[in-house]
């Protein structure tokens, strides 16, 4: 969480500038041999502000193969 002292949301008197930010991870791995593995990845984010521009959600989903040595 973010509070800033200083910056508001339009000027004198108005509430000052907050933002949260969420974010979960899930990831699902598979051994194919002692050295491969097949993964999938899922990474959720979300920015919560009191101002408009501020807010975001995000996903970003991927998966692939990793070696070992």
């Amino acid at each position: 969480c973010y509070w800033y002292d200083l910056q508001t949301i339009d000027g004198a008197g108005s509430p000052l500038r907050q933002k949260t930010y969420l974010q979960f991870n899930l990831r699902v791995e598979k051994s194919l041999t002692k050295s491969l593995k097949l993964f999938a990845q899922d990474e959720f984010e979300q920015a919560l502000s009191n101002l408009d521009i501020d807010q975001y959600k995000v996903n970003t989903i991927g998966a692939g193969l990793s070696c070992e040595f």
